[in-house]
């Protein structure tokens, strides 16, 4: 007997009485409507199914040994011996069947796990690229918008007010007092008080401001600088000494 096969419309036309819609055609680079990733989760499920009835099967052949051993050592007929052997190299060759479909699962789930992992590379390149393009376009916006000449005459006024500007603070800066200090009578001072907290009898004796020495014979004072006290003397009276200040 024989089986009609149904009558099918075309794509995109209903289907009059009788007739049934056609099936949908798998999508374009994906066999059975599956991904990359499905296929990928599925050959990992079929390695992990093939692994534990591998390990199933190594368990009951174990046992078939096990019973085998026993009835030898009983001493069962050869009838019985042969029933356990039987059974022994059946599992023998179900455990090799499962072994090798097992190295062709892991084959096949490495393989996949590698395409995968070169997909989502070149996803990343591809999207690394695009952002770079991007970015660039962005850049070259942005520098059209700068001018390289404005720029360095903001750079030379920068640096023209940075140097007033240190201008006035070394100008604020300035030690007022330097200008009526004597630095060298400091120095002295400071010598001094070295030499006597190093157990010398040098100390350190505050400079005299010069005075006026005069002279007796009617010339001018011995000391630059200072004016001549001599017609002072002359005018005081001969009553006193002549060791006296003079009187001004």
């Amino acid at each position: 007997m024989f089986r009609r096969n149904p009558k099918v419309a075309p794509p995109g036309v209903a289907p009059p009485t009788g007739f049934r819609s056609a099936p949908p055609a798998p999508a374009a680079g994906a066999p059975f409507g599956a991904t990359l990733h499905d296929a990928t989760v599925r050959m990992e499920k079929q390695e992990s199914k093939t692994s534990a009835n591998l390990q199933r099967v190594t368990n009951e052949l174990e046992a078939a040994k096990a019973e085998l051993r026993r009835c030898t050592a009983s001493g069962a007929p050869p009838s019985s011996q042969a029933l356990y052997k039987k059974r022994v190299l059946h599992k023998m060759r179900e455990r090799n069947m499962l072994q090798a479909q097992l190295g062709h699962a892991a084959n096949r789930a490495f393989n996949m796990q590698q395409v995968s992992a070169a997909k989502e590379g070149m996803e990343s390149a591809r999207d690394t690229v695009a952002i770079m393009q991007a970015g660039q376009a962005e850049l070259k916006t942005l520098q059209a918008s700068v001018d390289i000449d404005k720029a360095q005459d903001v750079m030379d006024d920068m640096a023209d007010t940075l140097a007033d500007v240190e201008d006035v603070n070394e100008a604020l800066s300035y030690d007022i007092g330097s200008a009526v200090v004597d630095e060298t009578e400091l120095e002295a001072e400071m010598d001094g008080l070295e030499a006597e907290l190093a157990g010398g009898t040098a100390s350190y004796v505050p400079a005299a401001p010069p005075m006026a020495v005069p002279s007796y014979a009617g010339g001018a004072a011995s000391t630059p600088g200072v004016p001549s006290y001599a017609s002072s003397y002359a005018a005081s009276s001969a009553s006193e000494s002549p060791y006296a200040a003079p009187q001004r």
